[in-house]
């Protein structure tokens, strides 16, 4: 920045004496820090640092053409010597790294961030989709617009207060995910702290261990058919299968027109997990893809108020049974009926290492595939058993049908 042709310009170290001592208009460079001086004004003094930025090369391609910055350091006496000498050795330093000290920081709002953080660490999990979901409902729909580094704990804890009035465990797995997501932006220098390390959960959890009995598998089960939508084609899935709630979708299809495997990439382990369906599921999956076709799709498609119409349907509301519970119960069907927990684990999806030990899933490469698919068939054959059409059944469901619209 050009200064005033009037002013005058005196180079030696600068002290606190020599200060005292200038005009306005005049300014005082210290020759041991090259660039470091300070400008008296009428009002006071301000401190700065002129330095220069390599920007580009001339047209012979030698010689850098350099632009003079200066950089406000502060205002005498406010700022001291000591501390005005320090931010401009720091400024140097940023200097030596290309870095611009006068350069205004990149603001960076939460959507942003949120952005990078969905496609570079959420699309390696399993359960990533579900996770950017549940942030995206509230976090991001609240604070998305805020600057990153704006955002305090008081403001992630007022989202959280609004998430427990609809379920304090809800809360529970936002405040999870917030704080993993918060971490990830520590370690990339996006911010200095997280605002939520601190904050406690809603609620203590206890494990569930909710299995659902056969009269509510049929009941359920009935209510599928009955309710004749995508929706109840996929819980036929999920029961038959013990698969997740976000796999179904997730899976890519083989077979064509009807649907035989289900293949899930799961790029954490490098290992496809492959679920071979029971006879019983190829009708379930043919009308839910035919309907939704993948995951992209059906993500607006919601299932919570739609397993809740589901529950009233099969007169089991208010019961406490979650989509999760499915999955519970077809592991403990699997075990009743005498499959091996090796292979209910493997059909489950769970880590080859996990399963087998870590010398066991490093060693034994057998893929097990026919001894799964075996399983979902017995299980299957097992759960047709318990949801034939059961002249108790039928008119219970159609009641709760009439009743609950």
């Amino acid at each position: 920045m050009p200064r005033s042709a009037t002013a005058k310009v005196a180079k030696r170290r600068i002290t606190t004496s020599k200060i005292a001592s200038l005009q306005p208009g005049e300014e005082l460079r210290d020759d041991a820090l090259p660039g470091f001086g300070i400008r008296a004004h009428a009002s006071g003094a301000t401190w700065f640092l002129s330095y220069s930025l390599p920007t580009g090369q001339r047209r012979s391609g030698t010689a850098k053409v350099a632009t003079r910055r200066r950089l406000k350091l502060g205002t005498y006496p406010a700022t001291t010597l000591a501390e005005a000498r320090g931010r401009a050795l720091e400024a140097k330093r940023q200097i030596d790294r290309g870095e611009d000290p006068g350069a205004k920081p990149e603001v960076v709002t939460l959507q942003e961030a949120f952005g990078h953080y969905a496609k570079t660490y959420l699309a390696r999990m399993k359960t990533g989709e579900a996770i950017e979901a549940d942030l995206k409902r509230d976090l991001i729909a609240s604070l998305g617009s805020r600057p990153l580094a704006s955002i305090t704990r008081a403001d992630v804890a007022k989202v959280l207060d609004r998430v427990e009035a609809r379920g304090p465990v809800m809360a529970n797995r936002v405040l999870q995910y917030a704080k993993a997501m918060f971490g990830r932006f520590v370690e990339r220098g996006l911010i200095e702290k997280s605002p939520v390390a601190t904050l406690r959960k809603r609620v203590k959890e206890t494990a569930r261990d909710r299995v659902l009995s056969e009269e509510e598998l049929k009941a359920l089960w009935q209510a599928c058919d009955i309710e004749g939508s995508w929706f109840g084609s996929f819980v036929e899935v999920l029961i038959l299968t013990g698969m997740r709630r976000g796999e179904p979708l997730a899976a890519k299809v083989e077979g064509s027109p009807v649907p035989r495997v289900l293949v899930l990439d799961d790029p954490k382990q490098g290992v496809a997990h492959r679920v071979t369906l029971p006879r019983q599921a190829v009708p379930s999956a043919t009308r839910l893809y035919r309907f939704c076709g993948h995951a992209r799709e059906a993500k607006r498609l919601g299932w919570g108020t739609r397993w809740i119409k589901l529950l009233k349907l099969a007169g089991l509301h208010g019961s406490g049974i979650t989509i999760h519970d499915l999955r519970r119960t077809w592991a403990t069907t699997a075990a009743r009926i005498g499959v091996d927990p090796l292979i209910i684990e493997l059909c489950l999806g769970h880590a080859p290492s996990g399963v087998l030990g870590r010398i066991g899933a490093v060693y034994n490469r057998h893929s097990y595939t026919d001894r799964c698919a075996e399983a979902w068939q017995r299980v299957a054959d097992h759960i047709a058993s318990v949801v034939g059409d059961d002249d108790e059944v039928l008119p219970k469901v159609a009641e709760c049908r009439a009743r609950h619209g």
